[in-house]
């Protein structure tokens, strides 16, 4: 059985009654949609996961063994880096010397070819409107061989894991990484509370966590709610990946969290279409 197969059946008609019933009118047009059955989903019957295997990589700047498995490269904690097997640059970054043998390297770039030993991972300059709609502009990937691809997610815990699960379906079978990234705007204070601390970037660095391993992100960087450099601050965010992937362990062991939603697998496969105007091989 598919999730959410076990509701009961209810018609279009009857699905729109209810809710001008309820509201005394029926919103239309826009998305997302007021609801969504299971005819919306394009082929429903062979739906399934668009990911196999569960769990996901922490990125930090600071490396703890058994905490976090790739490294954002910092000079300054070099000692601590060695550790690390896994190391991920940011773009325009360079290594002081050659990594330790054994060491996979990674770099952030927006389009520029990265230099050996580093592999690119290629940030994507895409993201999704409220009301589920592109922005963005054309971008081309290598033609051939897997791909490592990086989004920008916000507090938007649905239009991130709809742009996550939306490029891995335009671009299946093809075998992808996705790599999650935070938006320059996700800790940026609102304005809108009586008093906001660096504490308020908790909340928001859980959204955005759970909107990018909902949407089948496989890396996920979360940024010290003040800087790499406050212990504290470093340590509180890394309890956001630790907490979801101990004490949360049915979302930690789904693969695809969000598979079966009508509402999902209908605007991914919508979004995902539209993806290919903007997706070229070079």
């Amino acid at each position: 059985m598919k999730p959410y197969e076990d509701f009961p059946a209810a018609t279009r008609e009857l699905w729109r009654a209810r809710i001008e019933k309820e509201l005394g009118y029926f919103p239309e047009g826009g998305r997302p949609a007021p609801f969504y059955l299971s005819e919306d989903v394009p082929d429903w019957p062979a739906k399934k996961p668009l990911l196999d295997e569960p769990g996901w990589q922490l990125i930090a700047e600071r490396f703890i063994p058994g905490e976090v498995e790739i490294w954002l490269y910092r000079p300054e904690y070099l000692e601590e880096g060695l550790a690390a097997q896994t190391w991920l640059l940011e773009p325009a970054m360079s290594l002081s010397s050659p990594p330790p043998l054994g060491v996979k390297v990674y770099q952030l770039t927006e389009g520029s070819p990265v230099a050996a030993p580093a592999t690119a991972v290629w940030m994507l300059p895409f993201r999704l409107t409220d009301t589920l709609e592109i922005e963005g502009e054309g971008f081309s990937l290598p033609a051939e061989g897997p791909l490592h691809l990086a989004l920008k997610g916000d507090v938007r815990l649905f239009p991130t894991a709809l742009l996550f699960r939306a490029l891995r379906q335009a671009l299946a079978p093809r075998p992808v990484y996705l790599w999650a990234w935070p938006a320059d705007t996700l800790y940026r204070p609102s304005g809108q509370l009586p008093y906001e601390g660096p504490e308020e970037n908790l909340v928001r660095a859980t959204l955005f966590a759970l909107g990018a391993l909902c949407g089948t992100a496989q890396a996920l960087y979360l940024p010290p709610i003040t800087s790499a450099e406050d212990p504290h601050a470093a340590r509180w965010s890394r309890n956001v990946s630790l907490l979801l992937r101990h004490e949360v362990p049915h979302f930690a062991a789904q693969p695809d969290p969000l598979a079966g939603s009508f509402y999902i697998e209908t605007e991914t496969a919508r979004i995902a279409q539209a993806l290919h105007q903007y997706l070229h091989s070079c």
